[in-house]
């Protein structure tokens, strides 16, 4: 069997921890060998630093500290969990990955785009997804999914 990294992308409440499963279970049933994973996070020094980030409310961070952070937490994801996942031969399926970083430090906070993609480069090691899935819904839709789920969006 291959490796494949798999990145489902969207924001917050579009499905994509739905949709994670889904595919899992159904690549598990065909007997691939899943990991499962999230960023930023994904094993212990990544989860480290988003709980750093989601400490404090979502004005806290500099925005180009924010992108700093999350590349590190990509750093040490990349090399200690996805890339000896993916040399073991597993299919990897992430929920978030380098364009959220685009969208959200760079779209949305402001940084500029080129700045952004080089410091994902980096903090990849150049790895990218075989495939990508951007999951979207209306903002009626997502905001109704956020009210059934009970909360509201963390910063991620």
């Amino acid at each position: 069997m291959k490796s494949a990294f798999i990145t489902f992308e969207g924001s917050d409440g579009v499905g994509k921890s739905t949709q994670v499963r889904a595919v899992a279970a159904a690549l598990s049933a065909q007997g691939h060998r899943l990991l499962i994973t999230r960023e930023p996070g994904g094993n212990d020094n990544a989860e480290r630093i988003r709980d750093l980030l989601l400490r404090g409310g979502l004005q806290d961070w500099e925005i180009l500290t924010e992108l700093f952070l999350v590349a590190a937490a990509r750093s040490e994801h990349v090399q200690k969990t996805l890339i000896p996942a993916l040399s073991s031969r597993q299919v990897v399926l992430c929920d978030r990955f380098v364009d959220s970083t685009m969208a959200y430090q760079g779209l949305v906070g402001g940084l500029p785009l080129e700045i952004v993609q080089q410091i994902n480069y980096l903090a990849a090691y150049n790895l990218a997804p075989t495939l990508t899935f951007i999951l979207d819904l209306s903002p009626e839709q997502r905001e109704e999914r956020l009210l059934k789920r009970g909360g509201i969006p963390d910063h991620f």
